[in-house]
Parts: structure tokens; sequence; C-alpha cells
């Protein structure tokens, strides 16, 4: 199966990010957007795990986050990266001191399990579409982004492909601890 680890959104963030995604459809000439339902902020892509491999490290991934404390997801700014001449816009996250911390945990486990990650520096984002042209990149880039998610947990993802389109499911969740001492 094909996994990663993220931060699954509220339905409230979600409508919140569509209204972003809206803004973006205005300013672009085609692409493809994300599902609302695939809103998400990805921690570390795994790929292909055998379900062994799954078990495990859902089982270590449980134990390096067994005593983290919920936080704050805060809006950062908009950006993009560019493949092959087309845009990927996203809505960026702000990378806090507590969402590095969760990041190089789960980090720390899938290179403990010799897994690979991805060797490149962090970069929270939400992607809203793929395969964009663009028609107004310094509207995108200069719209403020403000929104405020408490995150309760870390979720690990599926990604496949449901009736021709992709699809992200979680499959389990790691509830983090309520209130910081």
């Amino acid at each position: 199966m094909r996994v990663f680890v993220g931060i699954q959104f509220s339905s409230a963030l979600k409508d919140d990010l569509e209204a972003y995604q809206a803004k973006l459809a205005d300013w672009s000439e085609k692409g493809r957007l994300t599902r609302k339902e695939n809103f998400h902020l990805t921690l570390c892509f795994i790929g292909e795990i055998s379900e062994t491999d799954y078990v495990q490290l859902f089982k270590q991934l449980s134990e390096k986050l067994a005593k983290t404390d919920r936080f704050s997801l805060l809006g950062g700014e908009c950006g993009y990266f560019i493949k092959k001449n087309r845009y990927i816009p996203w809505v960026g996250v702000l990378l806090t001191a507590d969402l590095l911390a969760v990041f190089k945990k789960v980090e720390a486990v899938i290179k403990e399990m010799g897994l690979a990650v991805e060797d490149r520096p962090y970069t929270p984002h939400v992607t809203m579409a793929r395969q964009v042209v663009l028609l107004d990149e310094e509207k995108w880039c200069h719209q403020p982004v403000a929104f405020n998610e408490c995150v309760s947990q870390v979720t690990l993802f599926q990604s496949h492909q449901v009736d021709g389109q992709l699809a992200y499911t979680p499959l389990n969740h790691i509830l983090l601890n309520k209130q910081k001492s």
C-alpha cells in the first residue's frame, strides 16, 4: 500500500481552504483542482510499504508521539512550485517550533525503520491544484492566509485511486496529549 503521515483537517478548515481555491480558479487558465476531501498537511511521504512494515510504522510512531502535546497549525503565505512549466499552487502553513518537532519525530521513525525520506527542506503546505497555468502569480502569492487549527492527532493515510480519482484515506490516528504542562 502507498502511505504517508500527515495531519487531517477539520471540515471548517477545508471550507476555508476551498475559498482560497476559488480565488485560484479565478486567477488560472486551467489546472486540476485538489478535491476538498483531500486537503491535508503532509508530514512525511513514505510511498509503497508492506502491511508488516505498516504495522511496525504505526507502532513506532505511536510510541514516539506518546508524549507530544496538541498544537496550533497556523496559516502562512500562498506560493507555488513549478514542475514541467506548470504551477503547483499551495497555501502555506507556518513552520512553528511545535510543527517542526512533530515533523522531526515522524522523520526519525521513518529513518530508524530504514525507509527513504525526502532529501529537501520541509515546506509545510496544502496543495490547491496541479498542472495549473497561473495567470496572475502576484495576486496568488500576496493574499493573506489566516487560519488557526488545533492539531489533536497525527494520521497515517493511504494514497490510492477510488473510482478513477485520487483519494487520501485515513487509516489510523495517533492522538496527541490534550494540554501542555
